[in-house]
């Protein structure tokens, strides 16, 4: 699946309602609404017509993916609640990427990290997740000494 020419960038962009952030970001965008515009302001004009994008849920989450289509093609969009799928198919072969972008509130993780496994169980093949589950795994990763470790158990 790789070659010495692919090229694949995930970038957690945080505020593209920000106008100073469109020159510098991109994949988490805090939009409710995406158009060819903001993605050619965003990250050039070659993505402008290529692009799905999952919204935002007020000023929290949304997902944009985006790609040059001389370098691959993204078909079969699969929306969730928290996630955004596609299969890429390119010359290094097909695969599937998910975006991700996990829920605040703690009361809403269990019911969202059901919704990765299902996407996994629709789409056979290759995988790549990419985003930002807001959960930790690991103690070490965490500010400060509140942990739910039955939550880091499941994720």
């Amino acid at each position: 699946m790789s070659s010495a020419n692919s090229k694949k960038l995930v970038w957690n962009a945080c505020g593209l309602n920000s106008l100073a952030k469109r020159s510098a970001v991109f994949q988490e965008s805090k939009l409710q609404v995406v158009t060819a515009g903001i993605v050619a302001q965003c990250i050039g004009q070659e993505f402008a017509n290529n692009f799905f994008f999952l919204p935002a849920a007020g000023t929290r989450g949304g997902i944009i993916l985006a790609w040059r289509a001389c370098d691959v093609v993204l078909t079969n969009p699969h929306y969730t609640e928290h996630t955004l799928t596609a299969q890429i198919n390119s010359p290094d072969g097909c695969w599937w990427l998910t975006g991700v972008y996990g829920p605040h509130r703690e009361v809403d993780n269990p019911n969202f990290l059901l919704e990765p496994r299902d996407v996994r169980d629709l789409h056979a093949g290759p995988w790549v997740v990419a985003g930002d589950f807001n959960l930790i795994v690991n103690f070490e990763d965490k500010s400060n000494s509140r942990l739910h470790r039955g939550m880091m158990g499941r994720f």
